[in-house]
Order: structure tokens, then C-alpha cells, then sequence
């Protein structure tokens, strides 16, 4: 993979990133007691074009949540 591929795999991978926070935000939202502040806070991230041993492209995240989701697998 050539260096900008990279780096644009990596761009994508925010977006990807964003829109799962807003989702996430809007699932936590009606759970979450307006007076705890809100549901999602602290996040981050980093583009990574190259991380790992595989050379993966993508970001590294973090973010707080103040509920956990079970998920419906």
C-alpha cells in the first residue's frame, strides 16, 4: 500500500469513527440522565496510516461512555 493510500484509508476510517460516535451518542442519549452531563465525552483519535506489525491504516480512538451497551448478537 502505497503512503497515500494510507493516509487516505486512514481519513475514511475517521469519518467512519465520527459517525459511529454520533450513533452511539443517540443510542446512550435516552438512557442517560440529563444531569450526569452527556452520555459521551473525551473522545479522540489519531490517524495511524501505519500501525502494527501488519501495517494496518486507520485510527487509534478513545472516548468515556457513562452506560455500557449490551449488544444483540
Amino acid at each position: 500500500m502505497s503512503k497515500a493510500a494510507a493516509e487516505e484509508t486512514s481519513e475514511e476510517m475517521a469519518v467512519l469513527f465520527q459517525n459511529f460516535l454520533e450513533e452511539l451518542n443517540k443510542s446512550l442519549s435516552p438512557l442517560i440522565n440529563n444531569e450526569l452531563g452527556p452520555p459521551i465525552s473525551n473522545s479522540s483519535y489519531k490517524y495511524v496510516p501505519r500501525h502494527g506489525a501488519g501495517k494496518h491504516s486507520g485510527v487509534l480512538a478513545r472516548w468515556t461512555q457513562k452506560k455500557v451497551v449490551k449488544s444483540k448478537c
